[in-house]
């Protein structure tokens, strides 16, 4: 790989990118990768040259294109993702209407509403058998 510190940081950053679009901290990557979090660090910061093979192997673990991956050119992480095949949960949905997003997002209010009653009617039960306790004491 040339040296160019510039390219180092393009590719950390994707690497960090794509790492957060899986869901891992450093220290899950890194133990994918058989790696120390030090140097997954240093890799994802530009401060560490990436070897041919640490590139195959992270391609191969965020299941993208190494060529993409390691390139100097810029490329959309959602794409990346996209490529993984038919099967792949990171696929583009298309965006949502206006009237889509107030419809979700009156579902996701209906839904937090159900859970902070559920929550309360477990904090009262909880509540009423500390009680039961105290007055066993």
């Amino acid at each position: 790989m040339e040296n160019s510190q510039g390219k180092e940081n393009i590719i950390g950053e994707r690497i960090r990118l794509l790492r957060e679009a899986h869901g891992w901290v450093v220290g899950r990557f890194a133990q994918k990768l058989r790696m120390t979090i030090a140097d997954c660090t240093a890799i994802e910061n530009g401060k560490l040259e990436i070897s041919e093979s640490q590139l195959t192997k992270m391609a191969a673990v965020l299941c993208v294109d190494a060529k993409k991956l390691g390139s100097a050119e810029p490329q959309d992480i959602a794409d990346m993702l996209a490529d993984q095949g038919p099967n792949s949960a990171y696929k583009r949905k298309p965006k949502l209407t206006v009237v889509e997003l107030e419809a979700e997002n009156e579902k996701l209010r209906a839904l937090v509403e159900k859970k902070e009653i559920e929550i309360a009617i477990l904090q009262k039960k909880l509540i009423d058998a500390h009680d039961q306790l105290a007055r066993k004491s």
